[in-house]
């Protein structure tokens, strides 16, 4: 089998979009996203969807999936501090969104919403192994900041903390 150089493939990124009018002016929509600006994009919906670094809030990804795509696919520009829950529920009540994933098509839909599922899936399997359990053991415990000495001696009974120290120098 002969070797093909990848320059002899003439291969262009895809810069079609498309326009139409929404209540006097004209949305232009890109068909596809080039992946770096996708991947920015999808790490802005989890980063924004992140609930106290327990879980992934579904409103909030719904509503910062909604913003992400106007902002990197459309030609619509946000304020800067725009209220992301106004600004989704406009979006949405007018119907905008809806015509903006439909110009977009269904395959480029499709691969931004797995690209979220499948990262929010890694993300927790991480916190679920051990690599992710010592992680947050670790943060925890230097969250804590437990002076050991301090404690021993309020509580005046040093051999009781000697087990309590003993085992806080090994988990950090």
């Amino acid at each position: 089998m002969s070797k093909i150089e990848f320059d002899k493939l003439n291969i262009t990124l895809p810069e079609e979009v498309n326009s139409f009018d929404f209540n006097g002016n004209e949305i232009t929509v890109k068909k596809y996203l080039p992946i770096n600006e996708k991947l920015e994009m999808i790490s802005d919906i989890i980063n924004n969807s992140n609930e106290n670094a327990k879980f992934y809030n579904l409103g909030k990804m719904k509503v910062y999936t909604t913003i992400g795509i106007m902002e990197h696919y459309t030609n619509v520009e946000l304020p800067e501090d725009y209220n992301p829950t106004e600004v989704f529920d406009a979006f949405k009540s007018s119907g905008l969104i809806d015509k903006v994933c439909e110009v977009i098509g269904e395959d480029e839909m499709w691969s931004i919403e797995s690209l979220i599922g499948e990262t929010i899936k890694a993300i927790y399997a991480y916190n679920q192994s051990f690599a992710g359990f010592m992680e947050s053991a670790s943060k925890n415990y230097e969250a804590l900041q437990i002076d050991a000495d301090k404690l021993a001696q309020d509580l005046g009974d040093p051999e009781q903390i000697k087990l309590l120290r003993d085992v806080m120098t090994k988990l950090g």
